[in-house]
């Protein structure tokens, strides 16, 4: 099958246009010629390993849930294991789609399969940051890093029967929207 069709499948059922406007999703690895599909390795997360495994299953395409491709990449040299990543799917013809915050935020996506263990019969998506601001929500000053995949930022919201009272912890660059439920038990 043609990658542009993929592509296009992908896209309907990873739901793009939902990601977090930080996020990079979407096809991020394409050779300049076509390339034709018929074998797709899917994983969590692109690694050296993983890339073996594809290359030697002869892989066309790889789903990776995170993007190997996050922050700007000044070079494609053999220096750094992501620089190598890239270079070796190039190659190699091998196309590298991710579907990230996209997949999380559809319905049915992995957020509402991440709280499906919990009996909840109302998930909403909001933006905590957008109601209430940041001193408010974590009760303590916080001051914004540069992101680094190496110390992403964490959240912790407690699930309170009434939410009458909850409060957020956050350290470092304020998160999505998407990464925050209001919900309520059945």
């Amino acid at each position: 099958m043609d990658l542009r069709r993929v592509v296009r499948v992908l896209n309907q059922c990873c739901a793009p246009h939902l990601a977090d406007t930080w996020d990079n999703v979407g096809l991020l690895v394409q050779s300049s010629e076509a390339i034709l599909v018929s074998r797709v390795l899917v994983t969590n997360d692109l690694t050296e390993p993983v890339l073996s495994e594809a290359r030697e299953r002869e892989t066309n395409l790889i789903v990776s849930y995170h993007p190997p491709i996050f922050s700007p990449l000044k070079r494609i040299t053999n220096s750094h294991w992501k620089e190598r990543l890239i270079a070796a799917c190039l190659e190699n013809r091998i196309a590298i789609y991710s579907p990230h915050t996209g997949l999380d935020a559809k319905m049915n996506g992995v957020n509402d399969w991440l709280l499906s263990p919990f009996g909840l019969c109302h998930v909403q998506f909001f933006n905590l940051v957008a109601f209430f601001p940041l001193d408010l929500i974590s009760k303590k000053p916080i001051t914004p890093v540069p992101h680094r995949e190496e110390s992403m930022t964490k959240l912790t919201l407690p699930i309170s029967e009434s939410f009458s009272q909850f409060y957020m912890n956050l350290s470092g660059t304020p998160v999505s929207a998407r990464l925050s439920w209001l919900v309520s038990y059945c």
